[in-house]
């Protein structure tokens, strides 16, 4: 009889392991600050009847669509045509302390021949160059860029912010093909998509 009981056992003690549910540790949430620059009478960059606020507010809603990881939370610095100081931009980034600030602009030359993305990041931040190192790879793996330049500049929302922030110039609106690019639907929802690609590795 011993025999049977010591099979019985064993067998009560390997279901018990084959029904334990492992623990898994959860994914801390990302917090994003995307900050739409200009707004409201601050048209920014125009050119041909369009206007940076607009670009870059589209770009935004974008980027709000397409973000379907409820790992990654999403703050706009404004979600509609408004005028917004630089200081208002830089309390509401401090007050939320999120991971990372991405401050969406258009840029424009004199020279029409330049093109493609420059990201700044302010000269005392080594983690904001880092962050800005690795969305740079993520547009020039892209069929639209061919380049994305990492620069250094003491933009005031960069210097004032107390976590890693980048200004991103999405293009030139300078530049026929960049602008081309820039207000067509389908590159705004690619632009978004790398956006979110980099957020999504960090």
């Amino acid at each position: 009889m011993k025999t049977p009981i010591k099979l019985f056992l064993c067998l009560l003690v390997i279901a018990a392991f084959s029904f334990t549910t492992p623990t898994t540790t959860s994914k801390k949430e990302t917090v994003v600050v995307i900050d739409l620059s200009h707004g409201g009478d601050d048209f920014g960059v125009q050119v041909d009847g369009i206007s940076e606020k607009d670009v870059v507010q589209q770009i935004g809603y974008k980027i709000a669509e397409a973000n379907s990881d409820k790992g990654i939370k999403i703050h706009f610095t404004r979600t509609h045509d408004t005028e917004m100081s630089l200081s208002e931009r830089v309390n509401f980034i401090n007050s939320l302390k999120p991971d990372v600030v991405l401050s969406l602009h258009i840029n424009s030359s004199e020279n029409p021949e330049h093109s493609g993305v420059e990201i700044y990041v302010a000269e005392t931040s080594q983690k904001s160059k880092e962050l800005a190192d690795k969305l740079s790879l993520k547009f020039i793996a892209t069929d639209n860029f061919n380049e994305a330049k990492v620069k250094k500049a003491n933009f005031y929302l960069l210097k004032n912010t107390k976590v890693p922030a980048m200004t991103v110039e999405l293009g030139f609106l300078s530049n026929e093909r960049n602008r081309n690019d820039l207000v067509n639907t389908e590159q705004q929802t690619e632009i978004a998509k790398t956006i979110l690609e980099f957020v999504s590795d960090l």
